[in-house]
């Protein structure tokens, strides 16, 4: 270039690879261009803008929750909807712990994703007596874990049966293997007492005979018979061989009915 001409740049328009952090653009030379009166260089020089980027948050099922377009480099996002959330199941009830990975300044895009913490279940198991007696305290239970199995019960003129699924006792409860998945309600089974060799009959039918209302082959816990003796004539009724002589008399059954005969005697004849 001539003394005092002013030199002309000819070439491509300079460049400068842009960082994560800049995006730059060509603004001129230093020093300024003017007219030459030695040897002079020049040096590109740039403008910068902070790049943007794009920040996604996602629910744990990949739902897209928000979208935060031009976050700038250097800045700290922040999600601004509502709380996630996550269904619970039978097993587990979720509450929102934060983010993966850790929120950090902006480098780049950007995807987090809601992780959450979860608390196993806990059920009522109810006992049901099932009509007798009196059922146990209610337990509270963890999901997956095993009832703790309650004292037998008992009730008179019953045998207790163990504890079952339903109230008709199709299945039982097994409190070895079977665990709680949700609300339980336990019935316990009950069978009633039967008596098969109960007899109310005369000592000796050429004396009196006896007749029973109510009369079965096998009676059950609580049935009535009403047994009255009637005296053959020359003979009289005397009682039943225990410390009860009614006549006729109503029975109740009970573990500790006997069977009974009923007793007679021959009238006396007076002089």
């Amino acid at each position: 270039c001539q003394e005092g001409a002013t030199p002309v740049y000819s070439g491509a328009t300079p460049s400068k690879t842009a960082t994560a952090q800049y995006t730059y653009t060509f603004a001129g030379w230093s020093p300024n261009i003017a007219p030459a009166t030695a040897d002079q260089t020049y040096t590109a020089v740039f403008t910068s803008v902070v790049n943007t980027y794009t920040i996604t948050w996602k629910n744990e099922d990949g739902t897209v929750l928000e979208t935060d377009e031009n976050v700038a480099y250097g800045a700290t996002p922040s999600y601004d909807g509502a709380t996630p959330t996550k269904d619970a199941t039978a097993q587990y009830t979720y509450t929102f712990a934060g983010w993966s990975p850790e929120v950090s300044y902006v480098t780049g895009n950007a995807v987090y994703t809601a992780t959450f913490s979860s608390v196993v279940n806990k059920y009522t198991v109810s006992f049901n007596a099932n009509g007798h007696g009196t059922a146990p305290a209610s337990q509270t239970i963890a999901y997956g874990s095993l009832v703790t199995k309650p004292a037998d019960l008992s009730v008179v003129g019953y045998t207790f049966g163990g504890w079952y699924k339903e109230a008709t006792c199709q299945n039982v409860w097994d409190f070895n293997t079977d665990v709680v998945t949700g609300e339980v309600e336990l019935f316990a089974k009950w069978t009633i007492h039967t008596y098969s060799n109960l007899t109310f009959t005369s000592q000796d039918e050429s004396k009196g005979t006896v007749s029973v209302t109510g009369e079965k082959a096998e009676y059950q816990y609580g049935d009535q018979v009403t047994i009255t003796a009637k005296a053959n004539d020359g003979y009289t009724f005397t009682g039943w061989g225990d410390d009860n002589n009614q006549n006729p008399r109503t029975i109740t059954i009970d573990d500790n009915t006997p069977s009974l005969e009923a007793q007679f005697i021959a009238n006396t004849s007076t002089p």
